[in-house]
């Protein structure tokens, strides 16, 4: 025996005329057609055998006793010839001077069906179908008489060991596999692959046993089968490095126990009309359509992992902001929220422990409005550590390539690709043809027109620069048909763009220096009350250079790299396949408030559908917008941006029409203010609260106790009747009737709570507030609860409080409970005024005086106005010296 074609040939011992003697040879000068795979394939036959094929021992009987058809008799020389093969040991037994040869009964009853209307003429004529009544009895007729030493066998196909009508099993049909671990090893098996539906040949090899569990192979390398070792992924092939990774979307992944469905998210029950759940595809998955609110769509994946691993995905949601979202868990606990609207593609990556996991990913709708395409996306999940190690690298996919080693394969580049699986290079298109990343094949270039001409300037030199003409990217046409206008050379250079100057002999522009503007290429000190707010301006888009802060990228089939530089303008470019996202970003630090101010236009054929996007990535903030017709210039702002880092984002998302590589958004220019690094296109007016003086940088702001108007060189104190509590003041506060400020100004005095009105008469209101930290209060009318504190803010009251629990500070409030639902200031400045309307005094005693305490400045009210407190102190002043009593 022995494994694969290297056999022995029994029957040689018995008729070496007829086999060989020993191992199967290689027959040289074999031109017999009969059995022509032993051109190849070393046989147990000689040449005597095959050169005599209508005379061997197996079909001499046959046309003898039988008057074959011809199908009949290619059938029974085809039978002849698999008693040559290499594997004879495998279906013969040998005895002295007598052999046999097991049959299978498939192939008897094979040339039973294919004789059967051939004539058998041994004792009479008749069909064969007519004298024999199986194909065991017509195969022991037929091959009885042969030779005594020579004897056939019937026996039935499960024995396999017999000649088969089936072909005979090769190499390629033999798949191994592991065993489970016990006690920390395995066997690698062996079997014969699903579908392979052969016989003999190629046997299986013995199994490799006593091989570790946990031998673990890195990415791009795969664990060699039935060892212990690891070794590289070919090229057109890739490994994750034990687990499994999903980019290609036409049915649900095997590797996983998937389940999808939708959910009532009040009444938790499945919902089982309208609601698609998430649909495959092709590139990606999404949540589906039909979805209402309060209803979520769920996939389920189940696996287990038996190492430490992670579990990363590419997902992207498109719907109402911050409240629509996907939610991503793992084992019931959430591990993630998003509710951006946002065009392109982000990734999440968590950690996960060795066992069961069940990961879940909701599409969840609030209880109204929807917004965007209102669904979510997953492009790749990519999960580690279901295996120690891959067993085998994963081909690519047409469209994709890969070298050796590689963990993934990758798109094929634009103007190349690939049409087979498992491709270790992407072949380049011919020069009429183009094709876009990731392609299966080219396609035609077609005639180039005045749009797919360009031009860009060249770096200013000496004040002078040349305009070069070239075909915009991606370049889809017959250039050579299509001659470029000359460039044109000695073109003066641009004006720099407001805030820039250019150094004398320089190429590029630069910022102004600080406290300078400029806005027609000379830097200007700015005067006082005024200071020079730094901005970028985008105006000129020759390079990214030119443009600090921006850049470009693209996601998915793109025609060129995102964004595109047209001198005059920038646009997301054409030319992109089918759902690609063209990213514009703009990355800045604002010093102040500031705001971006974008110029732009949309090229949309009239019925597409054009998407695009204005973010901010860092704030969450942002609109989407949708249209079918072109859109005319005009102006997105993004405003009231505080200061710290911005990330923005201008996104133009490729639709499915024909004609929606063509669609493009297009700005025009840019400008931000208030960064901290560029230049000033203006001077700006100090605001109020700050002053400067000429050819500073920047605003100073007005200590406490002062204030200014906007544009102001100076801050003026605030004078004895008025108070700036803080820095920064635009205006002074007044003090309360009868009440002057502190020698700083920053707050009023309150006399020790003891007020003197005309003759000298004093009102000591001191003893309300010695050794007390608590409001009065509360005091009751028809539906609110207020507290009073004369003469210090200082208190512990916890009915007015802010939202931080800090006690409001403030002598007067009202209680939350019976305010809306918030504490409110019902004045913060005291004064006084004596009491001059007799109405409020005692009628009895009309000699009673008395003051008013005026708590003014309190929270604005519904009409706009501060609420304020009034508190009426009554005395008799001819009752000598009293006490403070009755206060609520």
């Amino acid at each position: 025996g022995g494994w694969g074609y290297e056999g022995y040939c029994p029957l040689g011992q018995n008729f070496p005329q007829l086999f060989q003697v020993g191992s199967p040879v290689q027959l040289e000068d074999l031109t017999d057609e009969t059995c022509p795979r032993y051109e190849t394939d070393k046989s147990c036959c000689t040449l005597a055998y095959l050169h005599s094929m209508d005379q061997n021992i197996f079909t001499a009987v046959s046309r003898s006793s039988l008057e074959a058809s011809v199908p009949c008799q290619e059938r029974l020389d085809a039978f002849a010839c698999s008693i040559c093969s290499p594997d004879q040991a495998f279906f013969t037994t040998t005895h002295p001077y007598i052999g046999d040869i097991r049959v299978c009964e498939s192939v008897c009853e094979e040339l039973y069906l294919t004789c059967g209307s051939s004539l058998w003429t041994d004792g009479g004529t008749e069909t064969v179908s007519s004298r024999f009544l199986s194909g065991d009895e017509f195969c022991y007729a037929l091959f009885g008489a042969v030779d005594r030493r020579l004897r056939v066998i019937v026996t039935d196909d499960a024995d396999g060991d017999c000649v088969s009508s089936k072909v005979e099993c090769r190499e390629e049909d033999v798949v191994g596999f592991y065993s489970t671990c016990e006690g920390g090893t395995r066997s690698y098996n062996y079997r014969y692959r699903d579908g392979a539906d052969c016989l003999g040949g190629y046997r299986l090899p013995p199994p490799v046993t006593g091989l570790a569990c946990d031998t673990a192979c890195p990415a791009g390398m795969y664990l060699v089968p039935g060892k212990d070792s690891c070794s590289h992924c070919a090229a057109g092939t890739y490994s994750v490095g034990g687990g499994i990774l999903v980019d290609m979307w036409k049915v649900w992944p095997t590797e996983f126990e998937v389940d999808t469905y939708c959910v009532d998210r009040v009444t938790n029950l499945p919902v089982e009309d309208g609601c698609t759940a998430w649909m495959l595809d092709d590139m990606l998955i999404d949540s589906g359509t039909g979805l209402s609110h309060n209803q979520a769509s769920v996939v389920v994946f189940k696996t287990k992992l038996v190492r430490e691993g992670s579990i990363s995905f590419l997902y992207r949601v498109d719907a109402e902001a911050r409240h629509d979202k996907l939610v991503f868990s793992n084992n019931g606990e959430i591990l993630l929220e998003d509710s951006s609207n946002v065009a392109e593609f982000r990734s999440a990556t968590f950690e996960l422990s060795p066992g069961y996991h069940s990961f879940s990913w909701s599409f969840v709708k609030d209880y109204s409005i929807s917004n965007g395409e209102d669904r979510a996306y997953i492009r790749s999940i990519e999960i580690t550590g279901t295996q120690f190690a891959d067993d085998e690298c994963t081909p690519c996919a047409p469209g994709k390539y890969s070298g050796p080693s590689s963990q993934r394969c990758s798109p094929c580049p634009a103007n190349t690709y690939s049409n087979m699986v498992g491709s270790p290079l992407c072949r380049s298109c011919a020069s009429d043809e183009f094709s876009l990343p990731g392609a299966v094949q080219c396609e035609d270039r077609r005639a180039c027109t005045e749009e797919d001409v360009g031009f860009r300037y060249t770096p200013c030199a000496n004040g002078i620069r040349n305009k070069v003409y070239e075909f915009k990217e991606p370049v889809q046409c017959l250039t050579s048909a299509s001659p470029l206008p000359a460039d044109e050379v000695g073109i003066a250079c641009s004006p720099c763009n407001p805030g820039h100057y250019r150094p004398q002999g320089a190429s590029l522009c630069e910022f102004c220096p600080e406290g300078t503007f400029s806005d027609d290429g000379g830097c200007s000190t700015c005067g006082a009350g005024t200071y020079a707010r730094k901005a970028l301006f985008f105006t000129q888009f020759d390079t990214f250079d030119d443009l600090p802060g921006a850049s470009t990228s693209c996601q998915g089939a793109c025609g060129s790299h995102g964004w595109r530089l047209l001198s005059e303008k920038m646009d997301s470019g054409t030319g992109h396949g089918s759902g690609t996202s063209s990213v514009l970003d703009l990355r800045f630090e604002i010093e102040e408030a500031g705001d971006a101010i974008i110029r732009y236009s949309v090229a949309c054929v009239e019925g597409d559908t054009c998407v695009y996007q204005f973010l901010n990535v860092n704030r969450e903030g942002g609109n989407r917008y949708s249209t079918k017709v072109p859109v005319s210039e005009r102006t997105y702002t993004f405003r009231n941006m505080e200061a710290g880092a911005h990330h923005l984002q201008l996104i133009y998302t490729v639709g499915t029409s024909p004609a929606a590589s063509t669609n493009r958004l297009i700005v025009h220019s840019v400008v931000v203010n208030g960064v901290v690094e560029g230049g000033a296109g203006e001077c700006v007016d100090c605001p109020p609260g700050s002053f400067s003086q000429a050819g500073e940088p920047r605003c100073s702001v007005c200590p406490a106790g002062s204030a200014s108007l906007a544009g102001s060189s100076e801050c003026l104190k605030c004078d004895d009747s008025s108070f700036a509590p803080e820095a920064g003041a635009g205006s002074c506060k007044p003090c309360g009737p009868n009440m002057h400020s502190t020698a700083d100004r920053t707050e009023c005095e309150y006399l020790d709570c003891r007020f003197t009105v005309d003759q000298g008469l004093v009102y000591d209101l001191s003893p309300l507030v010695d050794n007390r930290n608590s409001m009065y209060g509360p005091i009751y009318d028809h539906s609110h609860s207020y507290y009073l504190m004369p003469c210090t803010r200082s208190h512990s009251n916890h009915s007015c409080v802010d939202e931080s629990g800090t006690p409001l500070d403030t002598h007067s409030c009202q209680d939350a409970t019976s305010g809306g639902g918030r504490p409110m200031d019902l004045g913060h400045i005291m004064g006084f005024t004596p009491l001059e309307d007799a109405a409020l005094s005692h009628n009895e005693d009309p000699h009673r005086d008395g003051i008013v305490m005026v708590l003014q400045g309190g929270s604005t009210g519904c009409r706009g106005k501060e609420r304020m407190t009034n508190i009426t102190f009554l005395c008799d002043p001819s009752a000598g010296i009293g006490y403070p009593e009755g206060f609520y």
